[in-house]
This record gives structure tokens, C-alpha cells and sequence, in this order.
């Protein structure tokens, strides 16, 4: 989810419920200009390893440590004005993979 949040301003929330992992990736900006950022938070009973990261994406490999069945997941938040919604594609496409992970 687009946060528009500091890293470590969620570090700050984590901090109360621990139940939860967190993973973030700092917004630009500061004050009423902040833009984007983003927050990903799990379950303790999900082993989640990051692979790769930018201001609009997660990609991550997730693993449920009761089955041990690996699950590649990508979080995308997309570009918002409409003439760059082909970043977004063009972001999706090179990180297609062909490999045994649903």
C-alpha cells in the first residue's frame, strides 16, 4: 500500500504490535509533498524474503512455514497519471519469470 511514509516512522508503529513483520521502502519527498512509499506487513507464520524493490513494486518470494510451498509475490503500486501507465507494464514484463513458483 502506498504509505507516504519514512521507514522508519513505521518502524515506530511496528514497535507497539510486534505480530506482525514489516517491510518498507522510504518515501520521496518531505512534508505535504511526500509521494509514494511503501509498506508491506506479515504474518509471524510467513517467511518472506524481498528479491527485489523500488518506489512502485515489492517482489518477494513467500513461503507459509507450515507447508514449505514457495509462492512468488509482486505488490505493484501503479504510476497514477494515466501516461505512464506503460511504466508500469513495462515494470511487470521484466520481471516475468519463467520457473516452477506459482
Amino acid at each position: 500500500m502506498e504509505i507516504r511514509r519514512k521507514a522508519m516512522e513505521l518502524q515506530v508503529i511496528h514497535s507497539i504490535n510486534s505480530y506482525y513483520n514489516l517491510f518498507a521502502m522510504d518515501c520521496d519527498g518531505s512534508g505535504r509533498d511526500r509521494a509514494g512509499g511503501l509498506a508491506l506487513l506479515w504474518n509471524k507464520a510467513l517467511d518472506i524474503t524481498v528479491i527485489s524493490v523500488s518506489l512502485n513494486h515489492i517482489d518477494l518470494s513467500m513461503t507459509l512455514k507450515e507447508f514449505d510451498y514457495p509462492m512468488i509475490i509482486t505488490c505493484i503500486y501503479g504510476q497514477p497519471e494515466s501516461s505512464l501507465k506503460s511504466h508500469t507494464w513495462d515494470m511487470l514484463s521484466a520481471m516475468a519469470r519463467v520457473g516452477k513458483c506459482p
